[in-house]
């Protein structure tokens, strides 16, 4: 008799298979059966765990938001680094710019009328631009730090794009260099 595997094995599993099956394919050319297959569970299995594919792609997103936004907020906490400003754009730029196809597809299925993954991706938004915008209060005032903190979402998604859209004319590393001492010189 197989091994047994836990829920969370299983979910992981879906995650991890739905990711690999993105890296080949579109995100409307993938299907929840695409998805079980490749788990090798039954179309029933997935339907357990989720009712529809943006919610499978919605936990992948979350779970790298959460790993970057605790990441984030080690790295701020830790007194012995230089967090300041040109520090943070570089970091959210290099290490929120990953898989750009996987955020592309879930800010087009928002976009597209799925509301209650609209209100997720909104509120994921919040709690990491909130995370920003603390750090940056102290030193720029309530309104400018607002300011820098979208600021500095709004690059990392335009990033993004160009890289989704494999733009030959976006240096992706060069843009990141640029916008380092761009925010150094603008202190």
């Amino acid at each position: 008799m197989g091994k047994k595997r836990s829920n969370e094995n299983i979910k992981e599993l879906i995650l991890k298979e739905t990711e690999n099956l993105l890296q080949k394919k579109n995100f409307s050319d993938i299907s929840l059966r695409d998805v079980a297959e490749n788990c090798h569970i039954s179309s029933g299995t997935i339907y357990y765990y989720y009712q529809n594919k943006s919610d499978i792609v919605y936990d992948i997103f979350s779970k790298r938001i959460d790993e970057l936004y605790n990441e984030l907020i080690v790295w701020i906490d830790n007194k012995e680094k230089d967090t300041s400003l040109h520090r943070i754009v570089k970091f959210v730029l290099l290490k929120g710019t990953g898989s750009p196809s996987l955020r592309i597809n879930l800010l087009a299925e928002c976009t597209n009328g799925n509301q209650v993954l609209k209100e997720k991706m909104i509120s994921k938004y919040n709690s990491f631009n909130d995370s920003i915008y603390k750090r940056l209060e102290g030193e720029y005032g309530q309104e400018e730090a607002k300011f820098l903190s979208w600021l500095i979402l709004i690059l990392t998604d335009g990033a993004i794009v160009h890289k989704g859209l494999q733009n030959s004319s976006f240096d992706f590393e060069k843009f990141v260099a640029e916008a380092e001492v761009f925010f150094t010189k603008n202190k």
